[in-house]
């Protein structure tokens, strides 16, 4: 694709060469790694990660995005459609996991949280990024678009944790490493959602900065922390607490929407000046 653009549009070549050049490189590399045995590989997987990161982020690419900058308006609705995939599968983990099973009233209590964690990050994102347009600035469009990269790890990390515990013997204690899969994807998909939202543009009756990435980090903080104590804790409680305070993101959101929304504009005014805009 980048090479039939750099024959279509020649104002872009300089750009589409560098990434053209450097991203071939790289997948050359990701594709070498698969016929050589660890611990080379990952030396291999740590060069074509750097070459990956430093094509767009380099110093000369970043001059060349300010005189062709990625469309702001487009890598929005793009992403949104790549997400929404990727929580469908989280979704499906959980479905599939109660497949087959007697749905009881302590088989609700365990499971169901697992529903509100991921309904809630997808709130979150569907609601302050999907239909939100990106900063200008070449350093935001890079930083939104690869801050994706973790959020949406983590999701899919997130469903795998999820059906492990929803499949595991109610009997049994929370395994370690179920507990801290589920802590830290959840932790690490609020901390890339706050990176996110702070590279795009309010719209109306919306208040972005510092303090909402403050509010994601809080809640990943408080997350992490069931992750250090919750051996002790049993698997219900630590669930519980994990979508509440998943929830509690939404809910704030939503009151500060209503703190900050302008009781003198209509839908109408709203869809003009963020078209405007």
């Amino acid at each position: 694709m980048y090479i039939r653009a750099w024959q279509h549009v020649p104002e872009a070549r300089a750009l589409i060469s560098r990434y053209a050049i450097g991203f071939s490189a790289a997948a050359g590399l990701w594709f070498i790694s698969a016929f050589i045995p660890s611990p080379a590989r990952f030396i291999l997987w740590v060069a074509a990660m750097f070459i990956d990161l430093f094509v767009p982020f380099s110093p000369k690419s970043r001059l060349l995005q300010r005189l062709l900058p990625p469309s702001p308006h487009h890598l929005p609705e793009r992403f949104a459609l790549l997400t929404i995939i990727v929580f469908g599968e989280s979704f499906l983990k959980i479905i599939s996991g109660l497949a087959g099973e007697q749905i009881g009233l302590v088989n609700l209590i365990v499971n169901f949280p697992s529903l509100i964690i991921a309904g809630a990050l997808w709130w979150l994102y569907f609601d302050n990024v999907a239909e939100s347009f990106v900063r200008w600035g070449s350093w935001n469009v890079q930083v939104w678009l690869y801050t994706h990269l973790p959020f949406q790890a983590s999701v899919a990390a997130l469903g795998v944790g999820m059906y492990k515990i929803i499949t595991l013997d109610p009997a049994k204690p929370l395994p370690d490493n179920y507990r801290w899969l589920i802590c830290i994807a959840t932790a690490l998909a609020l901390i890339a959602l706050g990176v996110i939202e702070l590279t795009t543009k309010e719209r109306i009756g919306e208040r972005k900065g510092t303090f909402d990435f403050a509010i994601r980090v809080a809640g990943a903080i408080l997350i992490l922390s069931l992750g250090v104590v919750g051996s002790s804790l049993d698997e219900i409680i630590i669930m519980l607490f994990i979508a509440l305070i998943c929830a509690g993101q939404v809910v704030l959101d939503l009151y500060r929407r209503l703190l900050y929304a302008d009781p003198q504009m209509s839908g109408s005014d709203e869809i003009e000046l963020a078209s405007s805009d």
